[in-house]
């Protein structure tokens, strides 16, 4: 009974966005669809800047082969 309480409520389903039916019950999906927008909206742009400063790393560092 727990394990069909958690997949019921708590469990993320693809097919709703990769939320629970409980947030899509109460109205959030929409707001944590957004959220999750921003974070991954942040991370790519983290990742562009990390790859961006190692390759202006590797151009000025010395040929050490």
């Amino acid at each position: 009974m727990d394990f069909v309480n958690y997949y019921s409520n708590r469990h993320y389903h693809k097919a709703i966005g990769n939320v629970t039916p409980t947030d899509v019950l109460d109205g959030r999906r929409e707001q944590i669809l957004q959220k999750l927008m921003g974070v991954q909206t942040q991370t790519i742009q983290r990742r562009r800047l990390y790859n961006q400063h190692l390759r202006e790393l590797a151009q000025s560092a010395p040929n050490l082969h």
